[in-house]
């Protein structure tokens, strides 16, 4: 790791570590109950990804899962016996709409920048 990423790291944590009162607050309100978790301090694991080749896809909301129908479909005909889909989302909308459109996909919240490489440690991106 070169020192521009250490530095941008560390400020990430510090921005993680002093965000942390006001997500506790925030994790009161119904929409953000579960999510919050999931995205900022215990991410879902991948355990059912692992050994597989990832094709990892991002949509931040329903209309941005939404709009990946006919990508994925697509994709999905052609994935060999080790490939997996990973589709994260952002919000608890898109969430509930990729885990509903998109069976056949590993479905997960986008977890927060200081604990993406914790979550990603024993998968393959394709």
């Amino acid at each position: 790791m070169n020192f521009f990423t250490s530095i941008y790291y560390i400020m990430l944590c510090i921005v993680h570590l002093c965000a942390i009162p006001f997500l506790f607050l925030l994790s009161f309100k119904q929409k953000y109950r579960y999510s919050l978790k999931k995205r900022f301090f215990v991410p879902d694991s991948l355990q059912e990804a692992i050994g597989f080749k990832l094709y990892w896809l991002h949509a931040c909301s329903f209309g941005e899962v939404q709009s990946l129908q006919m990508v994925i479909e697509s994709l999905t005909k052609r994935l060999g016996n080790d490939e997996k889909i990973l589709l994260t989302t952002t919000t608890q909308t898109g969430f509930t709409l990729a885990k509903n459109l998109y069976p056949k996909c590993v479905v997960r919240y986008l977890p927060f920048e200081t604990l993406i490489p914790f979550w990603l440690r024993n998968s393959t991106l394709v």
